[in-house]
């Protein structure tokens, strides 16, 4: 269910892209265009060659909220299949910042410290982010058979090797890999009591959907944040441009406006002093973010101490 200040704030977005509507239109579209992109979920684009393992990392996301897109996104994935080839290199090159996870970490090596270290390989071949995972099991359902046949081999004197031939049998568990029932079965030998839930919180995190996870939310809340900044910049200029200045001004010095300049500018809790010292440093458009931000949270520590002394 939407809060009420996220109802709010949409009331007052839709009123002020109505006023846009009527008395901006060089602007309007635009500015609805931005706040599609800050209201909606965060927008990825998965691309990789046959058999990566594309459509399983998709399935993964859409599963975990995200908007799988075919065009413009927020984060680009690009999913390698255990290598880098120069296909991939070449189609990495052209993207923008992409995210690379190299997908089926668990038949590069048994090793994760040789896993990462060819992780590191390539992220220093393609100059980006490349992180490891092993994206089948991610998202395993432990059946009441898998779950008994995992635990018969946690209790067997030889599991070791039984788990090494599990790929040329038929178990339950054959297409999960050796790997991964070989993390399974420790972690049943570790905590006896643990249920085929806690199996599969053990596969998942085995996996490394959370860090890949982690890096997507990281990636669409710097865009989020773009978005934002790039809204109210829009909006700066309708008020010096447009018919529409005074409901454009009216909206700039409220509350709405100043919670998208916090979102602009990656607030985490920081001072009005902390802010503006920020507003002193980078570029010229990351000082505009930070004042902007300083001037909101300055107008929202006002208005609360007025509203105390109301009160």
């Amino acid at each position: 269910m939407q809060s009420r200040a996220g109802e709010s704030l949409n009331h007052d977005i839709a009123r002020l892209l109505h006023v846009l509507d009527e008395s901006a239109a060089q602007h309007a579209a635009h500015a609805r265009r931005l706040w599609a992109a800050v209201s909606a979920p965060p927008r990825i684009q998965v691309l990789g060659r046959p058999w990566a393992g594309v459509s399983t990392v998709t399935a993964l996301l859409a599963d975990d909220g995200f908007a799988v897109v075919d065009g413009p996104a927020d984060c680009t994935l690009y999913v390698l299949p255990g290598s880098l080839r120069p296909v991939d290199q070449a189609a990495i090159e052209q993207l923008s910042n992409p995210l690379v996870v190299l997908n089926k970490a668990d038949a590069v090596s048994p090793d994760p410290e040789e896993v990462q270290q060819v992780c590191a390989a390539v992220s220093r071949t393609l100059h980006t982010t490349v992180l490891p995972l092993t994206a089948h099991i991610a998202r395993a359902a432990v059946s009441g058979a898998q779950y008994a046949y995992l635990r018969e081999l946690a209790s067997a004197a030889d599991a070791g090797s039984q788990v090494a031939t599990i790929v040329s049998g038929d178990s339950p568990v054959r297409a999960w890999g050796p790997l991964a029932v070989a993390v399974a079965v420790s972690a049943l030998r570790r905590t006896a009591d643990l249920d085929p839930m806690g199996v599969q919180k053990v596969l998942e995190a085995f996996s490394g959907f959370g860090h890949v996870r982690a890096a997507i939310h990281e990636r669409a809340a710097w865009a989020t944040r773009e978005h934002c900044s790039a809204f109210l910049d829009l909006l700066d200029r309708c008020a010096a441009e447009s018919s529409a200045r005074d409901e454009v001004e009216d909206f700039l010095a409220g509350p709405k406006a100043g919670e998208l300049a916090l979102r602009a500018a990656g607030w985490t809790g920081e001072s009005v002093a902390e802010l503006r010292s920020r507003a002193t440093l980078g570029t010229a458009s990351e000082r505009r973010v930070a004042l902007r931000a300083e001037r909101a949270l300055a107008r929202r520590s006002a208005d609360r101490a007025t509203s105390g002394l109301r009160a």
